[in-house]
């Protein structure tokens, strides 16, 4: 995944926060998306080899998205895509001074209890 990736393909937007509880009327903690910042991302294709592995390590629900190197993005974050809560999985930052550094997150569905 380190193929060279052209600003033009940095043309979807996520949103990145935390998971904040909020207490209802009844005083059930219910979990809640809490908005911190947005960021363009380039969305990433497998190989079918990736593919492959992907599935053995039970990894084939997940999606990869590559971002320009932003340190204020952590692993215990949230990403909303399209209305889809997602969790960072795995952060492969890339901290060098460099134009083209790309952080790659593998986001797994945040599946929630009853939905």
């Amino acid at each position: 995944m380190t193929k060279r990736i052209l600003p033009s393909q940095f043309n979807h937007v996520a949103d990145f926060g935390k998971q904040d509880k909020v207490t209802t009327g009844a005083g059930v903690n219910i979990p809640k998306f809490q908005f911190a910042f947005t960021l363009h991302y380039a969305p990433v294709t497998r190989s079918l080899t990736q593919q492959y592995l992907a599935q053995q390590v039970s990894n084939a629900d997940t999606i990869v998205i590559a971002i320009r190197h932003n340190p204020k993005v952590s692993q215990n974050m949230l990403v909303n895509i399209d209305d889809t809560e997602y969790e960072i999985s795995s952060l492969s930052a890339n901290d060098q001074f460099d134009i083209n550094a790309y952080d790659y997150l593998t986001l797994v569905d945040n599946k929630k209890v009853g939905a």
